[in-house]
C-alpha cells in the first residue's frame, strides 16, 4: 500500500453518511482509479453534549464502534460500484 501511495497519491475523504460526504467518496474512489491513489475514508465524532454537559454513556454502548460500522458500512456499499 506504501507503494501505491508513492506512485498515486494519497486521497483522503471525510464521510459522515450525508449525502455530500457520499458524493465526495465516489468522486475520490473515481479520482483514485484515474490516477492510481489510495484512497482513505475518515470519520471523526465526538460525544454528545447538551449545553455543556456529555450525555451519558451506558454500558453496552460503544459510539466509536458505531461510528466504524457505520463509515465500513458506507465505503464497502460505494466501493462495490468501483471495479476492485
Amino acid at each position: 500500500m506504501a507503494d501505491q501511495a508513492r506512485a498515486g497519491g494519497r486521497i483522503v475523504v471525510g464521510v459522515d453518511g450525508s449525502p455530500p460526504s457520499v458524493a465526495a467518496l465516489r468522486w475520490a474512489l473515481g479520482q483514485a482509479e484515474l490516477t492510481g491513489a489510495v484512497v482513505e475514508a475518515i470519520n471523526v465524532w465526538e460525544p454528545p453534549t447538551v449545553w455543556g454537559d456529555v450525555v451519558p454513556v451506558y454500558p453496552g454502548d460503544d459510539p466509536a464502534g458505531t461510528a466504524r460500522e457505520n463509515l465500513d458500512a458506507i465505503v464497502e456499499e460505494v466501493a462495490s460500484e468501483y471495479a476492485a
